[in-house]
């Protein structure tokens, strides 16, 4: 009886500190994920005549992102680059398996007379 209770007390033990080591690694995972500006890799690929020709990226509060300006053939007005692009809305991941920040690909946008579309990866809380 006596050496029942005590197995039963060291696995109660084990599996707190397994519990709490678990605990400490999500905490470490979901702190040490900070913002950056998203790798070149997870920018769409454009249809056949568009291309980016120009790009900044910038951090705000919680999130970076890239801007990817748009333009097509010479004779294509930025409306018909508006709608060749065809998105609408943002999608939206997680980064990876272990980087749980969030990985967006935003809808494209007409700013004057510059289609605009954006790529932003935020904190992970």
């Amino acid at each position: 009886m006596r050496t029942r209770r005590r197995a039963w007390a060291r696995a109660s033990l084990a599996a707190a500190a397994v519990g709490i080591v678990l605990s400490g690694l999500v905490l470490v995972l979901l702190f040490s994920a900070e913002a950056s500006t998203p790798p070149q890799s997870e920018i769409p690929s454009l249809p056949a005549g568009l291309a980016i020709v120009d790009q900044r990226g910038n951090c705000g509060s919680g999130s970076c992102y890239l801007e990817l300006i748009i333009d097509g053939p010479p004779r294509m007005s930025p409306q018909e680059v508006l709608r060749t692009l065809d998105r609408d809305g943002w999608d939206c991941r997680r980064n990876g398996l272990l980087d749980l920040r969030k990985l967006c690909v935003g809808g494209a946008v007409l700013i004057g007379d510059e289609v605009r579309m954006y790529v932003s990866l935020a904190d992970a809380i």
